[in-house]
């Protein structure tokens, strides 16, 4: 583990980070990039030595990501990752889905100048992509994503996504894997901007809905996959 060595794709609230959610967001990189392990055990002396803190900050850490759902406080056993499973990812994004339409609904009815070539730059970058860096999509995508939130006008929609964030992002990366995958987020961003540029809040809603539909399937045919390979 590296704090700070890469680059979330959870994106992150523009407000001042207290000690224990700056280690929370370190950890949650490293159980994004599987540098911890669904259920893996989290350490956290190393953690502790890794940070320069004492374990009091990492404490505090682990319980946020707790109450986020990416890892499990055990009595006695300490932490650990929870594990990925086809039914949380039907109940995450069934709810995203809605929200992140609602979102988007609300930020094409306010949108300024600034905003869309904030967005269009992002989406530049996203397609100048080389063909193996899907986390790289992911992140760039979740930054488009928080443009829209924090610009939406609805401050208590914006905190219940960033509440989902760190538990989608695990899945959002897995329903990015595929190069097809990446090619059709790039063309749903594409006319989710469209949608912004003319106003067009209906199509802006639906778009966004579509765009974590197609995460949403995309994760459970990777996930099914996985299991499958580890049963025979």
């Amino acid at each position: 583990m590296n704090p700070g060595s890469e680059k979330s794709a959870v994106p992150k609230a523009e407000q001042p980070l207290s000690l224990g959610e700056q280690i929370a967001n370190g950890i949650a990189d490293d159980i994004l990039h599987e540098r911890l392990k669904p259920g893996e055990a989290i350490p956290e002396q190393q953690l502790a030595q890794s940070y320069q803190v004492s374990r009091g900050p990492i404490r505090d850490a682990l319980r946020i990501l707790e109450k986020d759902g990416v890892v499990r406080i055990l009595p006695r056993r300490g932490a650990r990752v929870t594990q990925l499973s086809i039914e949380e990812v039907d109940e995450l994004f069934v709810i995203r889905a809605t929200l992140f339409g609602l979102s988007a609904r609300l930020f094409a009815l306010s949108a300024s100048s600034a905003d869309l070539k904030v967005l269009n730059e992002r989406l530049k970058q996203m397609r100048a992509l080389g063909a193996d860096e899907a986390s790289k999509h992911a992140e760039i995508s979740a930054q488009m994503a928080l443009v829209m939130l924090n610009h939406c006008g609805n401050h208590r929609l914006c905190a219940m996504l960033q509440q989902l964030a760190r538990q989608v992002a695990r899945y959002t990366q897995i329903g990015l894997q595929t190069r097809a995958r990446r090619r059709t987020s790039i063309s749903s961003w594409r006319s989710l901007l469209r949608s912004f540029a003319s106003g067009d809040a209906l199509e802006a809603e639906n778009t966004a809905r579509q765009m974590v539909t197609n995460t949403h399937r995309e994760a459970i045919s990777q996930l099914s996959a996985e299991q499958e390979s580890s049963a025979s």
